[in-house]
Formats: C-alpha cells, sequence, structure tokens
C-alpha cells in the first residue's frame, strides 16, 4: 500500500483504517509506505505476513507533519531481513495501543533497531510488543530516536506502559539522541511503568546521548526480569542536563550530568573518630520525610537526624566516637 509521491516538500492527510494488509504467496518489501505525506492515521488495521523491509515507511518533511500507528493488529515475519518494523521522519509520531508480534527469520546480522525514528516530539504508549531474534544475534536499539530538535521546537519522548517480551538480547531498549541546545526550551525524555521482560539479556533500558545543553529526564516505575538489567546510561556535554530516577535504577554516567532520586535513596556515612556528627547529601529530589538509621558497628552513645533539607541532613550522636563510625541510612521522599 502506497501513499505519497516524491516531492520536496510533505502534502495533505490520509487514513488507512479497517483493512486487512497480507502478504500472501511471496513476501512484501513493504506493506505501507506514506512518502512525503504531511499527515498519514493508520488504524485498526490487521497486518499479517512476511516482509523483506520495513513494514512501514513514512517521511514527511515540514514542521507539522504527523504519523500516527494505532489499534493495529501486527503480525509480521522478517525473512532474511534486519529491517525495523517502523521507520519515520514525520516531527511527531504516536505508536499507542497496539500488538504487535514481530519474528525475525534466516537473519545473518544483527538488528540495528526495531523502532527507525527521526522525530521531534514521540508518544510510544500502551502497546503489547513480542518480538522473537534468533540465537546468536541481537538488536542494538529496540528504540532509536534521534531527535531533529531545537529551540523553537523541543524535543520529547515519552516512552509509557508498553508491554514488551523479547525472545532474544537487545543492546539498549531505548537510544536518544538530543540536541538540546537551546536557550529557553526544555526537552524531556520520560521512560516510565513499561513491563519489560526478555529470554536473552538487555544491557540497558535506556541511553541518552545529549550534544547541548538542557535536558530533563525521568526514569521510573519500570518492571524488569532478572534478564533486563535496570541501568540508565547517559552522555552529556553540559553538566545542566538533568535526571530524575528510580533508586533501583543502576545511572551509568559516562560525563557530567546531574541525577536526582526521586521517591528513596540509601548509602553509607561514616562519623569520624573524636567527631560527633557527619553531613549527608541524600540525592532526593526534594526533602525527605522517613529515615531509618543502623549503626555498623558499636555506638558510644544516641543516634539520630537533625538539620534536614531539600538536598543533605545531618547524622549526630550525642558521644564522639574513639574510631571511625560507619552508619548505614535510608531516606524517603
Amino acid at each position: 500500500m502506497d501513499y505519497g509521491a516524491n516531492s520536496s516538500k510533505s502534502y495533505g492527510f490520509g487514513i488507512i483504517r479497517n483493512n486487512l494488509i497480507k502478504t500472501l504467496n511471496y513476501p512484501s518489501y513493504k506493506m505501507v509506505t506514506g512518502i512525503n505525506v504531511e499527515k498519514l492515521i493508520i488504524e485498526n488495521n490487521a497486518f499479517e505476513g512476511t516482509v523483506t523491509y520495513d513494514a512501514i515507511e513514512t517521511w514527511g518533511n515540514t514542521v507539522g507533519s504527523l504519523l500516527v500507528v494505532r489499534n493495529n493488529d501486527i503480525n509480521v515475519t522478517y525473512s532474511g531481513s534486519v529491517a525495523s518494523l517502523i521507520s519515520s521522519n514525520h516531527k511527531m509520531f504516536v505508536f499507542e495501543n497496539n500488538k504487535v508480534s514481530v519474528i525475525y527469520s534466516d537473519i545473518n546480522n544483527n538488528i540495528t533497531d526495531f523502532f527507525h525514528i527521526y522525530n521531534v516530539k514521540v508518544f510510544i504508549r500502551e502497546n503489547s510488543i513480542k518480538v522473537s531474534i534468533p540465537s546468536g544475534y541481537q538488536i542494538n536499539d529496540f528504540i532509536l530516536e534521534s531527535l531533529g530538535d531545537s529551540d523553537r521546537e523541543p524535543g520529547y519522548v515519552n516512552v509509557e506502559n508498553n508491554e514488551i517480551l523479547i525472545d532474544g538480547v537487545v543492546d539498549n531498549l531505548a537510544n536518544v539522541f538530543l540536541n538540546g541546545l537551546y536557550s529557553t526550551s526544555k526537552p524531556y525524555v520520560v521512560f516510565m511503568r513499561n513491563l519489560i521482560n526478555s529470554s536473552g539479556l538487555v544491557n540497558r533500558i535506556l541511553r541518552l546521548a545529549i550534544s547541548g545543553n538542557i535536558v530533563y529526564v525521568t526514569v521510573r516505575d519500570n518492571q524488569v526480569n532478572n534478564k533486563v538489567a535496570n541501568k540508565f546510561g547517559a552522555w552529556a556535554s553540559s553538566s545542566t542536563a538533568v535526571a530524575y530516577i528510580d533508586a533501583d535504577i543502576l545511572f551509568e554516567l559516562y560525563a557530567n550530568i546531574r541525577y536526582y532520586y526521586i521517591k528513596r535513596n540509601s548509602g553509607v556515612a561514616t562519623i569520624p573518630a573524636g567527631s560527633t556528627r557527619v553531613t549527608v547529601s541524600h540525592g532526593l529530589v526534594t526533602t525527605p520525610t522517613k529515615f531509618q538509621i543502623t549503626p555498623l558497628g558499636q555506638p558510644p552513645g544516641k543516634l539520630w537526624v537533625e538539620n534536614i533539607t531539600s538536598t543533605s541532613f545531618d547524622i549526630v550522636t550525642d558521644t564522639a566516637p574513639a574510631s571511625n563510625l560507619n552508619v548505614s541510612w535510608y531516606a524517603e521522599v
């Protein structure tokens, strides 16, 4: 199904709705293309069969271009192909409420990315996605998002409430590239409440590459099985990038970026010999309301917490220890 034409500028409004799009005796090169279509909605369709390239490929060249893929039942096999499910550069991309089952068969290379998208605003939410990859191969980036963002059009990525089942190996579940070199705008990346299970290793759930000065990131409330590393990696060219994450997420710091734990944090602080207090930077987004402190040795007297602020608190004893005293702490907003 081919909608659109060669042009230097996208135009028109297309709707592909309530169809059975099926390959029969032979594989199809693609199932749907929308080339230089200003706005394209693909919804309530059933996709079945075998393809040798991207199942859906769309391209739009204007600021207001839009691709919506919604409420589809997609069952696709890639035969000898390592292509993406969707390839698009429409400025806004919405992929929601789809049921997806994809099998990669007889491939001889790693799959570069499952979603190959060059958009400014991205919404991938409320989908059920199952992908099978042959042994010995992997998906490098399940979601590859390279934002063509600017101060006028700040980037926004929302990956939320998806159920993702992977039979195979993945390096990055989401790999997002942002410009972020803005004077006023604030791009945002949200990766929340996704259920991710995999039979093979997934090395990290989110990786960011930020070649700019401003971005806000929220990573929280995702559920993963023991094959999925609940890790978040970020590279940034400026320390003004900020991330808000759950305490159970391992943060891989490649460059200078600030991060704060959203709900809770913990650690070990040391009251030096001869001193009666230590100041702890709790790393939470705001002033904590709950504390638990446990001495990891015999304390010489009572222990308590005071001077609680939005950035720190003090662990205090009424009697200075003769040697360093380690104290385990837990704080919660």
